[in-house]
């Protein structure tokens, strides 16, 4: 194209014949679009009721804190007989939430944002010992919020929801041993003397579990 006119047209004769012939065709090229709110919902909410998210996400997230106490234990990061696991309610702002914390290995940035935000990934496949996985239950742990409302605390990072699914990563923070998760605006009818009753089975033998390890 040496930029006089009789280049410039040709140019774009071929461009509008090739629209043309795409458009005699139906040929056209691209990407399956995913509505994310969509997937999450059919993650959470459309495999489980509302008032029992909240409840199988306790159970998820102990299995969870014990698959990273364990490991921690190997690594010599959490001392033996030490594990620890904790399931909170309180409320912020007039909000209830509910907070699971545990002092495993935690998870660094790669993890985060490769593993434990992303659908389907999961960090735990080559880990022979795990008992939990990041695939579903991250979808069920963040998705027992209907206002998209959390925060995750691990080692020096923050994770904080934004809106529309998004969420932002900020690094620096003071260290945070193992992971703390707070999930806000749960439903109302939710009872917390039906959560705990639900809850304290499995932290139970979790507790019991690692005081084993």
């Amino acid at each position: 194209a040496c930029g006089c006119g009789r280049c410039e047209g040709a140019i774009g004769k071929t461009a509008v014949r090739e629209t043309l012939e795409r458009m005699a065709t139906g040929g056209e090229e691209g990407e399956i679009d995913v509505d994310k709110a969509m997937i999450w919902s059919l993650m959470t909410k459309n495999l489980y009721r509302d008032s029992d998210l909240v409840t199988i996400a306790v159970r998820e997230a102990v299995q969870n804190s014990v698959d990273a106490i364990r490991k921690g234990m190997r690594l010599g990061t959490t001392p033996r007989g030490e594990g620890r696991f904790d399931v909170t309610f309180g409320d912020e702002n007039g909000k209830p939430y509910v907070e699971f914390s545990d002092n495993g290995t935690g998870m660094d940035r790669t993890i985060v944002s490769r593993k434990f935000l992303v659908l389907g990934a999961s960090g735990k496949r080559d880990e022979a010992e795990a008992a939990g996985g990041f695939g579903a239950a991250k979808a069920v742990i963040l998705g027992c919020s209907p206002e998209w409302a959390w925060s995750v605390r691990t080692q020096d990072l923050l994770v904080e929801a934004t809106l529309g699914l998004g969420w932002r990563l900020t690094d620096g923070q003071p260290w945070q041993q193992g992971t703390v998760i707070r999930v806000r605006g749960i439903p109302m009818e939710i009872k917390r003397s039906q959560l705990m009753s639900y809850g304290a089975e499995p932290v139970a033998k979790a507790r019991l579990l690692l005081s084993m390890c």
